[in-house]
C-alpha cells in the first residue's frame, strides 16, 4: 500500500496525488490518499474530490502503521535508498524538494509519501490517466458548463495573476514574489503575435490590482470570477480548457497548462519562476516544475 499526504493549495494536490498514483501503478500497489492535514485547521481547501478520482482515504488504523517507522529521508545520498531490500514492513518517504528521487526496485510492504513531488518526471508516462482524473465531477462541472463551451469553441486565452500571498507574506515574497506587470505586458505582445481573435480569460485573486495596472485595451476580455463565484475547482477546469495560456509562477496555472490538450496550444510562462537564487537556478536548469510545451519570457526582477 501507498498513502500519500495530501496538503496545500490546489496545484500541490495535484503534484502530490499524481506521483502517488503513478508509483503505485507501476509497482501494483493500492492507493490511499490521507488528507488529514485540512482537519486541524488549514487556510487552505481541500479540493481532489471534486475531481473524477476515486481513491479511498486512509484509515486511521491504517495511518497507524507509520507512527514508528523506517525514514528513508531523503536527505541521506540516493543510494542509500537503493540499499534497502525488504522485507521492510512500512517506511515514509520525505521528498527532497530539488532533485528528482529514483525508487529502490523493491519497496516496502507500506509506504507513505510526504512532501511536494513537483516532477513531472514521476508522472509523466500515466498522462492519459490523469487527465481524466483531474476533470471536474459532472455535478460540479454543470456549473460552469456553458461558458466551458464557449471557451472551447473561441481563441481563449486563460491569463492568470497569482498575488495575494507572495505579497502578504514574507515566506511567499521570499520564494517567489508576484511577477511583475512587464512580464504580462510581454506575454500579452505575444498573444497579439501567434493568436489570431484572442478572447482573455483573466483569472487572479486580485481583480481590483489587474484592471488598475495591466493595460487590457485591444483585447475581448472574460473575468472568470464572474463565472466561477471564486470557486478554485470551477477556475481550474475553466483555466484547464482555454486553448493558450500565459502561466504565473504558480503551480496552479503549472498544472492548467500541463494538462491543455490543444496541440497548437502557445503556452507562456516566466523566465524567472523563484524570487529566491538557488531555487530559481534550479528552475533555470529544468530541475524543478519543468514543462516541455512552455515557452519562457523574460521579467524584471520582482
Amino acid at each position: 500500500m501507498i498513502v500519500v499526504r495530501i496538503m496545500e493549495g490546489l496545484g500541490n494536490q495535484l503534484f502530490q496525488y499524481a506521483t502517488a498514483r503513478a508509483w503505485a501503478i507501476r509497482n501494483r500497489m493500492e492507493l490511499k490518499l490521507d488528507s488529514s492535514s485540512y482537519r486541524s485547521g488549514s487556510r487552505r481547501a481541500y479540493i481532489l474530490p471534486y475531481f473524477k478520482i476515486d481513491v479511498p482515504e486512509a484509515t486511521e488504523e491504517e495511518l497507524r502503521i507509520f507512527k514508528e517507522c523506517e525514514v528513508l529521508s531523503t536527505s541521506f545520498p540516493v543510494s542509500t535508498l537503493r540499499r534497502f531490500r525488504g522485507p521492510i514492513m512500512a517506511a515514509i518517504l520525505i521528498d527532497p524538494i530539488w532533485r528528482v528521487v529514483n525508487l529502490p526496485k523493491i519497496l516496502p510492504t507500506n509506504l507513505y509519501l510526504q512532501g511536494f513531488w513537483a516532477h513531472a518526471e514521476y508522472f509523466r508516462e500515466i498522462k492519459d490517466i490523469l487527465l481524466r482524473e483531474f476533470s471536474l465531477r459532472q455535478d460540479y462541472f454543470v456549473e460552469i458548463q456553458q461558458i466551458c463551451e464557449v471557451i472551447q469553441k473561441t481563441s481563449s486565452v486563460a491569463v492568470h495573476f497569482r498575488r495575494g500571498d507572495y505579497i502578504n507574506s514574507q515566506k511567499g515574497k521570499n520564494l517567489f514574489g508576484a511577477l511583475p506587470s512587464s512580464y504580462y505586458v510581454r506575454a500579452l505582445n505575444e498573444v497579439k503575435r501567434n493568436v489570431k481573435s484572442p478572447v482573455l480569460y483573466v483569472f487572479s485573486d486580485e481583480p481590483d490590482w489587474v484592471r488598475k495596472n495591466i493595460d487590457l485595451n485591444g483585447f475581448e476580455v472574460v473575468w472568470a470570477t464572474e463565472h466561477s463565484k471564486g470557486l478554485p475547482y470551477l477556475e481550474f477546469q475553466m483555466m484547464r480548457l482555454c486553448r493558450h495560456i500565459i502561466c504565473a509562477n504558480s503551480t496552479f496555472s503549472w498544472w492548467a497548462a500541463w494538462l491543455n490538450s490543444n496541440s497548437s496550444a502557445l503556452i507562456l510562462g516566466p523566465e524567472r519562476w523563484y524570487s529566491d537564487a538557488r531555487a530559481q537556478r534550479l528552475y533555470k536548469k529544468g530541475s524543478v516544475l519543468n514543462s516541455d510545451r512552455m515557452i519562457r519570457i523574460s521579467c524584471d526582477f520582482f
